[in-house]
């Protein structure tokens, strides 16, 4: 995966330019001293009228330098046209007099070239006697004649890949490979056991054999340049020539005038071509090689399986800083690896990998967390169809009264709860409960009270239990309750028996929301001055449902008469919150919405009360369950009683 043209892309063009760059903030480059480099430039091309010199100016060039007694002279140069003549008769009597190894550029290729003269591979620095360790051979070289070649002490080539690295040996055939040009900068250049050798210095190289050049900025090297022409009229004029010293290290680059110039990219960005020999021969001089870490992926498996073991035990937030801190962790240490001992550590995908497996791992999680949610939802839809099944479907004696009630659960399930039932022949019992809390717990709570509701009115039927009241009922459901919940589950809870045939309702409470009695008329007189035309049933004391405390709940009466109406309700209608400033409905509102809207039947009654709290809620989430039931009167006295209906189904 590293050595993937996309993972190399990455690295060329994102770390290694960050790398030298960074290095070069910190430390800047230095070329070595004597490395001295002539450009045959716009003004010396302008001045010689020639964009090449004459052999002759070449001869007497290379004389003038060699006078100097430098160490090296190279020439980014291939000198293959075909030179005849006296010319070349008094260029080769000069290069014989030359004591300074003179080097020139060739060119390998894998396939023959029309109209050119291959040159012959019999040269000592072309002699490496480690073919096996070599790749395949290219075969075919060409450069300097051999009228010429034999004039020049060292020849190499100028290859470069543009990715920062240049073929340290181009194979030939068996036992002859032609070295980089830059690397004859060395007096031995040697293969000792599969490792390349400078002047008995190792030089790393890849997989492919190349080796990574160590660029500075193209200042660095303009810093140390100089037009060839003031070398031209020096040589010419066969004087002293002042720029180079004994020792020093030449470089021609003949081709540096506009549109002649080779630009290549380096992590510099492009430079001419020729910087990236003078790059290679200060990088011989120093002896300090940059070092390629080559880890065939294996720095993005480790980091990969280290990045999944602590998402895996890390949380969510964990996961996001363990992802900043190997986004910088890793570039920081690959980056003082390259500034501090020039190794070149790959970085990008490495550190990619690790947002990438917690992304998974994130993913997954949600994945996880979203099937849960669903498996939830399910569960408390089958809770919340099965909690609808606790409220009544029968109606009660519709000569009697009818009922009219609505739950709006909080949440899927809800911990209000209401039902009724037939205590003995020409009673009906109502029931209003209210769980503490809300949600799945509460409604485990309301499921008990129905279940306790419908043992009474099981009891009722089949053993002729025709003596109970408000205070047994509620006493019998607080000791159902805590018997069950073990006093962890609580209620709230109102009971009336209405004896229509008798013209009262008994009545008692377990610490619920007093009920409100609504006489046909307005001006009854069981309001007498009662501020609104209704009676509040309050109950003195009582404890909640489910305490065990066993409390007695103390049993009240009130007459009724023919179209009384019986308004229960839970605490989340009045304290849910809304409005502008986030205030509950409140009592206040609620008696006025009764006052207002008594004259509706009782259907319409109790869904004009329930529209106007839900216009008042607006959007805000309801804090608690909201159950309303209206309850009317339709005959009372023994003739309530003569002809009972059927049951409306």
């Amino acid at each position: 995966m590293q050595a993937s043209p996309a993972g190399r892309a990455l690295e060329i063009q994102v770390s290694h330019r960050l790398s030298f760059w960074l290095r070069e903030l910190i430390r800047p480059s230095q070329l070595d001293p004597r490395i001295k480099i002539f450009l045959l430039d716009d003004r010396s091309a302008a001045a010689l009228q020639s964009t090449d010199l004459a052999l002759a100016d070449w001869a007497s060039v290379f004389t003038a330098l060699d006078d100097r007694r430098p160490s090296r002279i190279f020439v980014d140069k291939l000198f293959d046209k075909p030179f005849t003549g006296a010319e070349l008769a008094s260029f080769r009597e000069a290069s014989r007099s030359w004591t300074t190894p003179i080097g020139v550029i060739s060119f390998a290729s894998t396939q023959a070239i029309a109209l050119r003269t291959e040159m012959q591979l019999d040269r000592p620095e072309f002699a490496f006697p480690a073919p096996a360790l070599l790749p395949g051979p290219i075969s075919k070289l060409y450069g300097a004649g051999p009228e010429l070649a034999s004039a020049f002490a060292i020849i190499g080539h100028a290859m470069y890949s543009g990715d920062g690295f240049v073929p340290a040996l181009v194979p030939m055939a068996p036992e002859k490979a032609v070295p980089h040009l830059g690397l004859l900068t060395a007096t031995s250049l040697a293969i000792r056991g599969g490792e390349l050798f400078a002047d008995q210095t190792k030089v790393p190289r890849d997989r492919e054999g190349r080796l990574q050049v160590d660029f500075g900025p193209s200042e660095l090297y303009l810093k140390r340049a100089f037009p060839i022409l003031p070398l031209v009229q020096v040589a010419r004029a066969k004087q002293a020539l002042p720029v180079v010293d004994p020792g020093d290290y030449v470089l021609i680059l003949p081709a540096m005038y506009t549109g002649n110039t080779d630009w290549r990219e380096t992590p510099f960005g492009s430079m001419p071509g020729g910087f990236i020999l003078a790059a290679l021969i200060d990088d011989v001089l120093r002896g300090d090689w940059l070092t390629p870490i080559e880890d065939g992926g294996v720095g993005i498996v480790v980091f990969g399986v280290l990045a999944t073991f602590l998402a895996e035990a890390l949380t969510t937030t964990g996961i996001w800083i363990m992802v900043a801190g190997f986004a910088l962790g890793i570039p920081f240490l690959a980056l003082s690896c390259f500034v501090g001992v020039g190794w070149v550590v790959p970085w990008i995908l490495p550190t990619a990998v690790v947002p990438l497996v917690s992304a998974i791992v994130l993913r997954r999680r949600m994945s996880d967390a979203q099937r849960e949610q669903q498996r939830l939802a399910a569960e408390l839809e089958t809770a919340n169809l099965v909690q609808t099944s606790f409220f009544p479907i029968r109606a009660p004696n519709a000569r009697v009264m009818a009922i009219a009630g609505e739950v709006l659960p909080a949440t899927e399930c809800g911990g209000d709860w209401w039902g009724h039932f037939s205590p003995a022949p020409g009673k009906d019992a109502v029931i209003i409960a209210d769980a503490t809390g809300h949600g799945v717990s509460a409604a485990l709570v309301t499921a008990m009270a129905f279940a306790a509701s419908e043992t009474l009115d099981a009891a009722a039927k089949t053993w002729g239990v025709h003596t109970l009241t408000p205070n047994a009922i509620l006493t019998f459901f607080d000791r159902a309750m805590s018997a069950m919940t073990g006093k962890k589950g609580t209620m709230t809870c109102f009971v009336c028996i209405l004896d229509a045939g008798n013209r009262v309702m008994s009545y008692a409470s377990a610490g619920h929301n007093p009920p409100l009695l609504v006489p046909r008329a307005a001006d009854d007189a069981r309001i007498g001055k009662r501020r609104h035309a209704f009676l509040t049933l309050n109950s003195a004391g009582g404890s909640l449902i489910g305490m065990g405390s066993g409390a007695h709940f103390e049993t009240q009466e009130v007459e009724l008469r023919a179209g009384d109406r019986l308004v229960l309700y839970t605490d989340g209608l009045i304290e849910n919150r809304g409005g502008p400033k986030g205030q509950p409905w409140g009592k206040a509102r609620l008696y006025r919405s009764i006052d207002h809207h008594r004259d509706l039947p009782y259907q319409e009654y109790r869904a004009k009360i329930l529209a106007e709290a839900a216009d008042y809620f607006g959007s805000t989430p309801p804090d608690d369950d909201v159950t309303l039931v209206i309850l009317e009167l339709a005959e009372v006295g023994p003739q309530a009683l003569a002809e009972p209906e059927k049951p409306d189904f």
